[in-house]
């Protein structure tokens, strides 16, 4: 015959405080072992993709530009 979980082992179930420990810690060891789930911006690469001298450029992106200042945004770029 299998023997129960209790009969497995000869600590009592985790209960309380000492469970919300426990489910915490596997969480981000979980997290740990995933890797990184931040966003990692680049400030660089965000600039160059949608900064001003970029927008200046094309005719397209000085549309961009001339529509967001008609509309009065406080940035016209990123």
């Amino acid at each position: 015959m299998k023997p129960t979980r209790s009969e497995a082992s000869d600590h009592p179930p985790l209960t309380g405080r000492a469970l919300i420990i426990l489910i915490i810690i596997n969480f981000y060891v979980k997290i740990a072992a995933m890797g990184k789930m931040t966003l990692q911006r680049k400030a660089k690469k965000h600039a160059r993709v949608h900064g001003f001298l970029k927008r200046m450029m094309d005719h397209d992106g000085r549309n961009v530009l001339k529509r967001r200042r008609s509309k009065g945004r406080k940035a016209i770029t990123a």
